[in-house]
Formats: C-alpha cells, sequence, structure tokens
C-alpha cells in the first residue's frame, strides 16, 4: 500500500478520537489493512458491544 493510503488511514484515525471512536477505529482497522490475524466480525463486534451488521457497516464506512 502506497503511503497516500497511510495519510488517508491516519486523517480517517484522527476523526475516530475526535469522535470519541478510537476503540471502534482500532478494533476495525484490522479489515480495513488486511491485517485482523483470524479476528471475525462478530468478535469485533462482541467487544464493542454493536451487532456484526453494524460492525461491517462501520468497516464498510471507513473503506470510503
Amino acid at each position: 500500500m502506497g503511503s497516500g493510503f497511510y495519510v488517508l488511514l491516519d486523517r480517517l484515525e484522527q476523526e475516530f478520537v475526535q469522535a470519541g471512536k478510537e476503540r471502534q477505529f482500532q478494533q476495525i482497522k484490522g479489515f480495513i489493512v488486511g491485517d485482523h490475524e483470524g479476528t471475525t466480525y462478530a468478535q469485533v463486534a462482541e467487544q464493542l458491544g454493536m451487532s456484526e451488521a453494524a460492525a461491517r457497516k462501520a468497516a464498510s464506512r471507513m473503506r470510503r
């Protein structure tokens, strides 16, 4: 992945931090960068107290 990707990822992280959703960003980021190490959306959703569908939707929004 190019350096531009990481610039955008850092910017996205700052948006989540400002919105008070840093934990959500950290949990879902692995699905964006392909480094989720076998963790499933269901596991992340449970840790964040949301449905699996909501976790998938959050990841989808992060990709945009």
